[in-house]
């Protein structure tokens, strides 16, 4: 009972985070998702050690450069009109 509370849970956010993850910022996403879902304990834990993306931390000292913005509302607008189309796919 014990070993459900902790593996459930832990299963369900590394499931999420593989998930909600593009897939610029995870090599082979699908894989990863497959072996999370499949292999609870050990996906989760391999997940957790190799497969999460490492997220640059952002400097508050320093504003991001101009060019990132523009890159940024040009991926949103793709993503936008990818979605009102009925092509968007997550995977």
């Amino acid at each position: 009972m014990l070993a459900a509370a902790v593996i459930v849970p832990l299963w369900a956010g590394t499931l999420t985070d593989a998930v909600t993850c593009r897939d610029w910022e995870v090599r082979a996403r699908r894989r990863w998702i497959a072996a999370i879902a499949l292999l609870p304990p050990v996906g989760s834990a391999l997940w957790l050690v190799f497969g999460r993306p490492r997220r640059p931390v952002a400097i508050p000292d320093q504003p991001m450069h101009p060019s990132m913005y523009w890159a940024m509302q040009r991926e949103l607008e793709r993503d936008i009109a990818a979605f009102e189309s009925g092509s968007f796919t997550t995977g």
